[in-house]
């Protein structure tokens, strides 16, 4: 509670229950800790077509849901966890209740872009949503890779910390890639909720090294292992431990198993 009273708080969140990714889990543990502080938190995510939470239909060849139109009840405080069409209700309910919005900037939008084709797709119809009024030449430079799309979506990502009163990062290097994006709101570093380990492997000496997350192109994991290589050099008796890795497994032994550069 705030000043002796409780805090409706709306999450919205595009990612479902289920999908192999931080952002659901991290919007469904922000909740619950709000909940058992007593506060009123309300999460909207992607739910079946009928009946369930925000109704939803699945994307073709992608583990992801889109949400469809809803009306979210009116809050104190809107907390958006992605950009996606739930997430930009998000934003214009914040707009249209005169409340604060914060964000927790799970995605990297200008890496990303380069791996999923759903980011510079998305963020032409975050522009239209946010009413940023471009053009139809400067939609079109999010269809051409290198520094013309790289622009353009940092000329989105100023249009949404624009709107941003508190702005999360859940890493400071996170934090200070922020900069390009020419925040005017708050900024706060707050590691990502995660529930405890269950199982830990027994230690056996050496140094370990532990990765937490997927082993996809986005997350460069070829960089990981390669700088694991070179600590192997310094201290053979290291170990490396992978967390997440879901998808990709069969890739990911390949790797391992064969050549292993130090530079």
């Amino acid at each position: 509670m705030i000043d002796g009273r409780t805090v409706r708080i709306a999450h919205f969140c595009d990612s479902h229950p289920g999908r192999p990714d931080g952002v659901a889990r991290s919007a469904e543990m922000t909740v619950r800790l709000l909940r058992a502080a007593g506060h009123d938190a309300t999460l909207y995510r992607p739910g079946p077509l009928l009946g369930g939470d925000v109704r939803s239909v699945p994307v073709p060849f992608r583990q992801l849901r889109a949400g469809l139109p809803f009306r979210p009840r009116p809050a104190d405080v809107v907390h958006i966890h992605s950009t996606g069409p739930i997430g930009m209700t998000g934003f214009r309910a914040a707009a249209g209740w005169g409340v604060p919005l914060v964000a927790t900037w799970h995605t990297d939008l200008l890496a990303y872009a380069d791996h999923f084709v759903e980011v510079p797709v998305g963020a032409a119809w975050c522009a239209r949503r946010l009413e940023l009024g471009w053009s139809i030449a400067e939609y079109l430079e999010l269809t051409r890779p290198g520094a013309v799309r790289r622009r353009r979506l940092v000329e989105l990502g100023k249009g949404m910390f624009a709107r941003m009163a508190v702005a999360i990062a859940p890493s400071a290097k996170t934090a200070d890639g922020f900069a390009v994006f020419e925040p005017t709101g708050d900024i706060r570093v707050l590691p990502t909720p995660v529930p405890a380990v269950a199982a830990v492997p027994a230690r056996r000496g050496g140094n370990v090294v532990l990765s937490v997350g997927r082993f996809t192109a986005e997350k460069n994991p070829d960089l990981l292992l390669r700088a694991f290589a070179r600590v192997r050099v310094a201290r053979p008796a290291a170990r490396l431990i992978l967390l997440g890795v879901v998808r990709q497994r069969r890739r990911l032994a390949r790797r391992i198993a064969g050549p292993r550069p130090v530079s």
